[in-house]
Protein backbone atom coordinates (compact mmCIF):
# COMPACT_ATOMS: atom_id res chain seq x y z
CA UNK A 1 0.00 0.00 0.00
CA UNK A 2 2.66 2.21 0.65
CA UNK A 3 4.93 1.74 -2.28
CA UNK A 4 1.52 2.26 -4.00
CA UNK A 5 0.87 6.00 -2.56
CA UNK A 6 4.58 6.44 -3.07
CA UNK A 7 4.41 5.87 -6.90
CA UNK A 8 1.96 7.84 -7.46
CA UNK A 9 3.68 10.81 -6.10
CA UNK A 10 6.55 10.16 -7.97
CA UNK A 11 4.23 10.23 -10.84
CA UNK A 12 2.79 13.47 -9.74
CA UNK A 13 6.37 15.42 -9.87
CA UNK A 14 7.62 13.75 -13.04
CA UNK A 15 4.27 15.62 -14.69
CA UNK A 16 4.75 18.46 -12.92
CA UNK A 17 8.49 18.39 -13.84
CA UNK A 18 7.14 17.92 -17.45
CA UNK A 19 4.60 20.90 -17.61
CA UNK A 20 7.27 23.50 -15.48
CA UNK A 21 10.73 22.53 -15.15
CA UNK A 22 11.69 26.27 -14.72
CA UNK A 23 9.67 26.41 -11.46
CA UNK A 24 10.61 22.86 -10.22
CA UNK A 25 14.55 23.89 -10.56
CA UNK A 26 13.51 27.33 -8.80
CA UNK A 27 11.62 24.72 -5.71
CA UNK A 28 14.55 22.33 -5.55
CA UNK A 29 17.31 25.00 -4.92
CA UNK A 30 14.71 26.98 -2.97
CA UNK A 31 13.76 24.41 -0.76
CA UNK A 32 17.43 23.59 0.13
CA UNK A 33 19.00 20.58 -1.12
CA UNK A 34 18.16 18.33 2.80
CA UNK A 35 14.60 18.14 1.77
CA UNK A 36 15.29 16.88 -2.07
CA UNK A 37 18.14 14.54 -0.54
CA UNK A 38 15.76 13.16 1.92
CA UNK A 39 12.99 12.73 -0.93
CA UNK A 40 15.41 11.15 -3.29
CA UNK A 41 16.74 8.70 -0.41
CA UNK A 42 12.95 8.06 0.06
CA UNK A 43 13.00 7.24 -3.62
CA UNK A 44 16.23 5.18 -4.09
CA UNK A 45 14.85 2.53 -1.01
CA UNK A 46 11.61 2.52 -2.53
CA UNK A 47 12.99 1.50 -5.54
CA UNK A 48 15.12 -0.77 -4.45
CA UNK A 49 12.32 -2.65 -2.34
CA UNK A 50 10.66 -2.58 -5.28
CA UNK A 51 13.69 -4.61 -6.91
CA UNK A 52 13.91 -6.29 -4.14
CA UNK A 53 10.42 -7.22 -4.33
CA UNK A 54 10.53 -8.42 -8.07
CA UNK A 55 13.38 -10.89 -7.58
CA UNK A 56 10.96 -12.74 -5.39
CA UNK A 57 8.79 -13.38 -8.76
CA UNK A 58 11.56 -14.30 -10.87
CA UNK A 59 13.65 -17.35 -10.54
CA UNK A 60 17.31 -17.41 -11.76
CA UNK A 61 19.97 -15.81 -12.65
CA UNK A 62 17.61 -12.28 -13.22
CA UNK A 63 15.97 -12.77 -9.65
CA UNK A 64 19.21 -12.62 -8.23
CA UNK A 65 21.21 -9.89 -10.04
CA UNK A 66 17.57 -7.84 -9.18
CA UNK A 67 18.21 -8.96 -5.36
CA UNK A 68 21.75 -7.75 -5.54
CA UNK A 69 21.00 -4.59 -7.38
CA UNK A 70 17.99 -3.76 -5.11
CA UNK A 71 20.32 -4.25 -1.75
CA UNK A 72 23.27 -1.94 -3.77
CA UNK A 73 20.74 0.31 -4.01
CA UNK A 74 19.54 0.34 -0.45
CA UNK A 75 22.54 0.69 0.90
CA UNK A 76 23.81 3.74 -1.44
CA UNK A 77 20.59 5.70 -0.32
CA UNK A 78 21.79 5.25 2.81
CA UNK A 79 24.75 6.56 2.22
CA UNK A 80 23.67 9.13 0.57
CA UNK A 81 22.73 11.03 3.68
CA UNK A 82 25.89 12.33 4.24
CA UNK A 83 26.30 16.46 4.86
CA UNK A 84 29.32 16.83 2.55
CA UNK A 85 27.22 15.83 -0.36
CA UNK A 86 25.20 18.89 -0.01
CA UNK A 87 26.99 21.53 -1.01
CA UNK A 88 28.07 20.00 -4.58
CA UNK A 89 24.67 18.72 -4.92
CA UNK A 90 23.26 22.59 -4.60
CA UNK A 91 25.95 24.40 -6.62
CA UNK A 92 25.16 21.16 -9.43
CA UNK A 93 21.54 21.45 -9.47
CA UNK A 94 21.65 25.44 -9.51
CA UNK A 95 23.89 25.76 -13.02
CA UNK A 96 22.10 22.57 -14.76
CA UNK A 97 19.30 23.51 -17.64
CA UNK A 98 16.01 23.37 -17.75
CA UNK A 99 16.01 20.38 -19.98
CA UNK A 100 17.50 18.21 -17.44
CA UNK A 101 14.43 19.11 -15.28
CA UNK A 102 12.06 17.99 -17.91
CA UNK A 103 14.06 14.44 -18.49
CA UNK A 104 14.19 14.04 -14.87
CA UNK A 105 9.96 14.65 -14.85
CA UNK A 106 10.21 11.46 -17.83
CA UNK A 107 12.16 9.27 -15.15
CA UNK A 108 10.20 9.92 -12.08
CA UNK A 109 7.32 8.96 -14.59
CA UNK A 110 9.20 5.66 -15.41
CA UNK A 111 9.81 5.11 -11.50
CA UNK A 112 6.21 5.58 -10.08
CA UNK A 113 5.14 3.45 -13.43
CA UNK A 114 7.86 0.85 -12.19
CA UNK A 115 7.05 0.98 -8.49
CA UNK A 116 3.33 0.63 -9.74
CA UNK A 117 3.88 -2.56 -11.42
CA UNK A 118 5.72 -3.98 -9.02
CA UNK A 119 3.37 -3.41 -6.50
CA UNK A 120 1.03 -5.85 -7.24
Amino acid sequence: MLVRIISWFWIAIGIVSILNPRWFKSYITNTGIKQARKIMMVAGIALSGSLVAVSRKISGVAGTAFFWLGVAGMFKSLLFLSGAIENKLSDWSSRLPNYVYWVGGVVYIALGVFMRWSAR
